[in-house]
């Protein structure tokens, strides 16, 4: 059959065919040009993307540094174990000119080697300061009274050991008050000294202990004696401690395994450097002071 256009129609649907291949060719052309174009507007915005976010990431780490390092510093550890929120602190340590450190004792589970240790400080004549919770001292009745009888400093842990650092001021007053109460029912002495149980000394606790007449005492050389490892790393833990120094106060524990095993060794070498170990009440100032950043007292107004 012919084709309605003729020949020449033919002809001109030919010549329009080819017209529209090379437009189609001119368009996909450009289309591919255009398309590597848009590519590569979309991979620089893929890279302005991931550039603003690289950025915007460290940023982030940057903040998150800022304020961690923040935190970490507001709740500053000024001894071992022990971390202080707020602005007021408690006495780590004494500054002084004379070689004088204090032993200190934390006394708030077994009681086995507490006679063991009164017999060592006796023969070496040195008195000590033992941190008792309220239930320890009901609980071994004799023994805090022994304490009391040679004369060493009896400070509070409070009624339960618990960490009062998470406690609330109220419930503080509770346990201050309520070991307070069991101590001298025991003893005839009235506590003025305390310890935060697990050195968690929150702002709340210093200020409650405050109101109620106690100075709050940490400690700058732990002995590590609740570790376990042996009676030779007590000793040089605190013999070899970078942190002693006059004014020093010194952590260990009645019921630790070596402590009794490592005492007269301690004191002697203590005293073999020239310090002399004297009760915290005695090295303590209970006014007149001011405490610096890492928990020094310093004597003066």
């Amino acid at each position: 059959m012919r084709n309605r256009f003729g020949e020449a129609g033919w002809g001109c649907m030919k010549d329009h065919g080819k017209d529209r291949a090379r437009k189609r060719g001119k368009d996909n052309a450009g289309a591919g040009a255009g398309g590597r174009a848009e590519s590569r507007a979309k991979e620089q915005d893929r890279a302005v993307l991931w550039y603003r976010l690289r950025g915007m990431g460290l940023v982030s780490l940057c903040s998150l540094v800022f304020f961690v390092g923040a935190y970490l510093n507001n709740q500053r550890s000024v001894a071992a174990g022990t971390v202080i929120s707020g602005s007021a602190m408690p006495v780590c340590s004494v500054q002084t000119e004379k070689k004088q450190v204090s032993l200190t004792f934390d006394a708030a589970g077994d009681a086995g080697g507490v006679r063991d240790i009164l017999e060592i400080l006796d023969v070496n004549q040195v008195r000590a300061a033992f941190f008792v919770t309220g239930r320890w001292a009901q609980e071994h009745p004799a023994e805090i009274r022994e304490i009391a009888e040679a004369g060493h400093d009896i400070g509070s842990l409070g009624m339960n050991g618990t960490d009062m650092g998470r406690l609330t001021k109220t419930e503080i007053s509770r346990e201050l008050e309520q070991a307070h109460e069991a101590v001298r029912e025991l003893t005839g002495v009235e506590m003025k000294l305390c310890r935060a149980p697990y050195g968690n000394c929150s702002s709340a606790l210093l200020e409650t202990a405050r109101l109620n007449h106690y100075l709050t005492v940490q400690w700058d050389v732990d002995s590590g004696d609740w570790k376990d490892y042996g009676q030779d790393a007590v000793i040089a833990k605190v013999t070899q401690n970078d942190s002693l120094k006059n004014g020093s106060v010194i952590r260990m524990h009645s019921g630790a395994k070596y402590t009794a095993q490592a005492l007269d060794a301690v004191i002697r070498g203590l005293r073999e450097m020239g310090y002399e170990a004297v009760p915290v009440s005695q090295l303590v100032c209970c006014e007149n002071y001011r405490i610096d950043e890492s928990g020094r007292q310093i004597p003066g107004p």
